[in-house]
Parts: C-alpha cells; structure tokens; sequence
C-alpha cells in the first residue's frame, strides 16, 4: 500500500494500465485508508488470497467489481532424493521428529510461538528437532536483534542442541525431504504463503496460525 500511491499516479501520467498485487490481508487502519482510497485509480486489483480480496473490498466494496483473487502458483517438480539435501541438515535430522519452518527470521513469523510450543510437547524417548530453513535480513537491527533472541530462548526452554540453522538456502525444495511437520506460526496477517502449498505439494502435513483469516472468518 505504501508504493501504491506512487504506481497509480506514475501510471496516470503515461497513460498506461495499472495492476495492484495484494499479496496481504490489510489489517492497520493507515493501509486500508491509504488501499482503499488510491485502489480505486487501478485498473486491476490481483489479491493473493481471499482473505487478502475481503480486507480490501471490506472497506471498500465499489472495488469487488475490479478485484480478482489469483492464488499462488505452484510449479510441480519430480520428487527430490534424499541425497540432494545439504549433508548437514541431512545427517542432523536422521531417526528424529524434524518440524520445519521455511521464511525469512522476523517477529512476524513466529519462530518463538513456535520454539515455546514445541518445549511443551512430550515425546518420550524420541528426539525432536526443528530445521529453521532461512535466515534474517542482511541490515535489518530487527530481525538481528530477533534472531539473538531466539538463540537466548532455547537455552531457556531447553532446546540447545535441538535445532538445525540451515540458514538461507537458494533453492530450499530440498530440505522439505527431512521434515515430518511443516510449521507456519505467523503473528501478523500473511495472505498466501507459498511454503504452505510447497509443503502441501510434497504430502507433508501443514501447522499455521489462522491470523490471515481474521476478516475472512466472520463472512462465512
């Protein structure tokens, strides 16, 4: 929304159709006003999701007429062998409980929801471990400060030694090949994530918090 502005008065001044892609569900009252107002100067509206589309038209409904939903696409690939998958990760994830996460470290994905759950859940003798796939934001104070913060809670909670920091990987298809679980425990309203249907795609069972749903819940 904050470069929307500028994408819909660029696109007036060439005389050019314009495309909004909105890839979340807008929840910050500043976003929906400045959305609302300037998504009317488009000539398309692409959401993500459709609880992207109702967050948007919600507070806005003379733009349902120009709003198409277009999921994420997915490209099929052959199934990856075990033997593609970084050796690291590989030989710490044998004979275990392996809970992935795939994105970016930030608050608003959770990673510490995430660490605090899986310290509650008693597995016996069988070890459990989570492949944090990903790594945060070169330059970015926050996400370097989060990330200090995640190290210093599983001390806490007894996780040390229980988590594979594979860090950013180029192509991460792989590292779903380890994983039992994949986990989405995001704190802010995502509209579509694509590691959701990657994961989906290779039969692996999916975990993730309903915040992108909040608007879209109660119209159904």
């Amino acid at each position: 929304p904050r470069w929307l502005l500028g994408g819909a008065l660029a696109a007036r001044l060439a005389r050019c159709p314009s495309l909004f892609h909105l890839h979340l569900g807008l929840s910050r009252r500043s976003e929906l006003f400045l959305a609302s107002r300037t998504a009317r100067h488009v000539s398309r509206i692409i959401a993500c999701s459709r609880a992207a589309a109702v967050s948007l038209v919600g507070a806005a409904p003379e733009l349902e007429g120009k709003t198409t939903v277009l999921y994420n696409p997915l490209t099929r690939f052959a199934k990856e062998v075990v033997a593609e998958v970084p050796s690291g990760i590989r030989a710490g994830a044998a004979r275990e409980f392996v809970v992935g996460i795939v994105g970016r470290v930030t608050p608003a994905k959770g990673h510490d929801v995430l660490l605090r759950a899986l310290a509650r859940i008693p597995l016996g003798q069988r070890k459990l471990t989570l492949l944090v796939v990903g790594e945060p934001l070169p330059g970015s104070a926050q996400d370097q400060s989060y990330f200090q913060s995640l190290n210093s809670l599983r001390g806490e909670l007894g996780f040390t030694g229980r988590i594979i920091w594979a860090g950013y990987q180029e192509d991460p298809r792989p590292c779903y090949s380890v994983m039992d679980v994949l986990a989405l425990p995001s704190v802010f309203e995502e509209g579509m994530a694509l590691v959701l249907l990657e994961a989906m795609s290779r039969g692996i069972p999916v975990i993730a918090s309903r915040v992108a749903c909040r608007s879209w819940w109660k119209t159904v």
